[in-house]
């Protein structure tokens, strides 16, 4: 069959020694340098196996390849796996054109870029060309072998013109025909390759290299928490985590009392006195454990102010609300709302207690703070924390523990290091936490509702339960909550009181984060993943970030159900950018050499 390249001169060498192909690259004058069978890249550096128990790296036939190229060598053919390392040593020594297989590549896809190769390129088309039609053609198996059009890889000198096979054969030359070329392409593959499964266990870098890029990263994502880079992306998945929880139902310790829109055309805008206290009266007759006044009443609206204002002073059920018109700890007045008069402050309870973060989404309740010198609101409570205080038997609160039936419980309170969250000390100052909105939910009447039903609803309704009244109506008092939707300020405080019960009475308990060593580390582990990962051949890589993805995800979502809140985003982060620190150093060359690849062609 090689009978018909009658002006080339074919020389097969199967399996030989080193110093036989070091003897023929320095003796003999050759235009095309091919090889078949198991290479493989270490460390930027690329390695050729010549027989079962010789192999070599380039450098090692450094002068000899030198030589070779000087006496006319021209083109460097490396049908074997992983040969971007190799790619990297021969352009050193200024090989004028070279073609590699960026990845481990199946036989069948080696043999048929060879047979489509040698076809185009001995039709005299240039190089280029020549393994742009291979490469187009290898599309056609990609229905077996997943991206195996994106192996073949063509480095070229720029200063060099596109070699066809005419330059190197001057004289005429027979084509080869495809059964011809087919024939030649069985004869220069090797019988046996080794699976894709061998070599995809051959590695870019070594163990220490990989450490140290997960040790960078990790450091990195680290740096960017600490630094509250990552906090927006962190809130943004502390919500989606939200909203994927279940609701618990109704909560029959509460009930809202609220005047809507029907309430507000019947009673005033803003209620009146007398309405206000006519609610009082009528929940406080069926023997509510507490009442929760949540709407201002500094100064008298329409009739009935004295009726009310002596009611408040003589009921032991009900808190009032104020505003303490704190921010950033100084005293606006402007913002300031008083207590009607009289009232003590065991009877008052600061409804500012609910935090908007940056973008606008209330997550954070404020349960007890110092009192602050300067505000009309003279309590150091927060109205949900006084209707939990009147609800229960509890001897005494402080800073951290609430007593209950003789047993003492800790609400773990916010820190500036928690979960997605890293602030400074201040802003995490007083007895913060994080609002539950997946607790059970509170039943809710309208003030039309309330008067309308019978003794008996009522008496269900009312009899020793938490009561919450206040405003469902208008554009005030309404906060963003991370399930996207916006509730008026009376049902976060219900939410938050309903919650501290269930915590009390260990049904749930306060959403924390693991302690910052087990972050670290957790980080640390996601990164040394990554780097393993990003050294897979594409479609496994790709299969593996999936996997990844899923776990981190249901993770955090399994562990916030119960209520352990993982900082997903550091993790992905640290994930994600070693893989793509791990590739980028894989296959960053390239950004070093000269490539050629013709113009339709997938880029990596």
């Amino acid at each position: 069959m090689l009978a018909a390249l009658s002006n080339a001169t074919v020389l097969f060498l199967v399996e030989p020694s080193r110093q036989e192909l070091y003897r023929h690259l320095w003796e003999q004058e050759w235009h095309i340098l091919f090889f078949a069978g198991h290479s493989q890249t270490e460390a930027h550096q690329g390695r050729i196996h010549l027989n079962p128990t010789d192999s070599l790296t380039l450098e090692e036939v450094r002068y000899g390849l030198r030589r070779a190229i000087a006496q006319g060598l021209q083109l460097a053919i490396f049908n074997s796996c992983d040969g971007l390392g190799l790619a990297v040593e021969l352009e050193s020594l200024h090989i004028p054109q070279l073609i590699v297989m960026r990845e481990p590549v199946p036989d069948r896809v080696a043999q048929e870029f060879l047979k489509q190769f040698l076809t185009a390129f001995a039709a005299n088309e240039p190089l280029g060309v020549a393994i742009r039609q291979a490469r187009e053609w290898l599309q056609g198996l990609e229905g077996d072998f997943p991206c195996a059009s994106w192996l073949p890889i063509l480095f070229q000198n720029p200063a060099v013109e596109s070699l066809t096979w005419q330059q190197l054969t001057p004289q005429l030359t027979p084509q080869l025909t495809p059964q011809l070329a087919s024939q030649l392409a069985s004869q220069l593959e090797p019988s046996k390759r080794p699976t894709s499964s061998a070599s995809s266990k051959h590695k870019v870098l070594t163990r220490r290299s990989q450490a140290l890029i997960s040790f960078v990263v990790a450091g990195l994502v680290i740096g960017m928490q600490v630094l509250g880079v990552l906090e927006p992306a962190e809130l943004w998945a502390y919500d989606r985590m939200v909203q994927v929880q279940t609701n618990a139902g109704l909560d029959s310790r509460l009930l809202l009392v609220v005047a809507n829109d029907q309430d507000i055309k019947k009673y005033g805008d803003p209620l009146s006195d007398r309405a206000i206290y006519q609610v009082l009266k009528k929940i406080e007759h069926y023997q509510p454990r507490v009442i929760g006044l949540d709407i201002f009443r500094d100064s008298p609206t329409g009739e009935g102010w004295q009726m009310l204002v002596q009611h408040l002073q003589t009921s032991d059920r009900t808190i009032v609300a104020c505003v303490t018109g704190e921010v950033a700890g100084v005293i606006d007045p402007l913002l300031a709302v008083n207590p009607p008069p009289g009232l003590s402050g065991d009877k008052l309870g600061y409804v500012d207690a609910v935090l908007d973060d940056p973008d606008d989404v209330a997550r954070r309740y404020v349960l007890q703070m110092e009192r602050r010198k300067g505000s009309p609101c003279n309590t150091s409570s927060a109205l949900g924390l006084q209707l939990i205080q009147r609800y229960l038997p509890v001897p005494g609160w402080d800073q951290k523990h609430l007593t209950y039936q003789g047993k003492s419980f800790l609400i773990p309170t916010l820190s500036p290091r928690l979960g997605g969250y890293h602030r400074d000390a201040e802003e995490m100052a007083g007895n913060q936490i994080l609002i539950r909105y997946t607790a059970s939910q509170v039943q809710s009447v309208s003030m039309g509702e309330l008067f309308a039903a019978s003794d008996v609803d009522l008496q269900e309704l009312i009899r020793d339960r938490i009561i919450l009244v206040g405003y469902a109506t208008g554009d005030q008092d309404q906060h963003l909550t991370p399930q996207g939707n916006k509730i008026y300020g009376v049902k976060i405080h219900a939410q938050v009181v309903s919650q501290l019960l269930d915590f009390l009475t260990s049904k749930h308990t306060p959403i924390a984060a693991l302690p910052d060593g087990v972050e670290i580390l957790l980080i640390a582990l996601w990164a040394g993943i990554g780097s393993w990962v990003g050294q897979f051949r594409p479609l496994r890589r790709a299969v593996s970030i999936g996997i990844g993805l899923l776990t981190i995800a249901t993770l955090s979502v399994l562990s916030f159900s119960y209520s352990v809140w993982l900082p997903i985003v550091s993790f992905l982060s640290a994930f994600c950018l070693t893989i793509g620190v791990v590739s980028l150093v894989k296959l960053g060359f390239l950004q070093q050499q000269r490539v050629v690849l013709p113009r339709d062609d997938r880029s990596d």
